[in-house]
């Protein structure tokens, strides 16, 4: 399938690409800054709730099971929970920045995937601005709830990814 796509466009190198990619972040950072001044939602009660009932250990093996857990439904984003409650406490801003920095990497990840499928830098570059100041993902990248919801997305580009690759595991 993957033999099929036109020749690859030239390749940028890091150096490039991250100073592409840097102003995105900058812009995108400034222009959420008020969302550090929020706060918690119910749902994120709701989440919070399940730190108090379980160890980190409990957590992890809930996470990397391929079973399913019926304590945990969605056992990564309530490892997150856990981890980011016992650094920060309640601190609302910490929950924010994490979330915020999962849907920049998830952004950079789109730009590899679209360099990878043969995309050029310009319609590369305005997908990665369009996913990334969408206002139709707002409420993700300002509510800690939707933390699941960014790492279903996530790790969906990494899957898609490594399956390119024909890799079953990272390396």
């Amino acid at each position: 399938m993957l033999s099929s796509l036109p020749e690859a466009p030239a390749r940028l190198s890091f150096r490039t690409g991250a100073a592409l990619f840097a102003p995105l972040c900058a812009f995108f950072l400034l222009m959420n800054r008020a969302a550090y001044s929020g706060y918690f939602q119910r749902d994120d009660f709701a989440h919070l709730s399940w730190c108090a009932k379980g160890s980190w250990t409990g957590f992890l093996a809930g996470a990397i099971s391929p079973e399913f857990y019926p304590h945990q439904y969605r056992p990564i984003g309530h490892l997150r929970y856990y981890l980011l409650e016992k650094a920060a406490g309640l601190r609302f801003p910490v929950f924010v920045a994490f979330s915020q920095a999962y849907h920049l990497a998830t952004a950079w990840l789109v730009w590899v995937l679209l360099r990878r499928l043969r995309f050029t830098v310009v319609p590369a570059a305005a997908a990665v601005v369009l996913f990334t100041l969408n206002m139709a993902t707002f409420c993700i990248y300002w509510n800690p709830a939707y933390i699941f919801d960014l790492g279903c997305g996530l790790f969906c580009l990494v899957s898609l990814l490594f399956w390119m690759d024909r890799r079953w595991v990272a390396r």
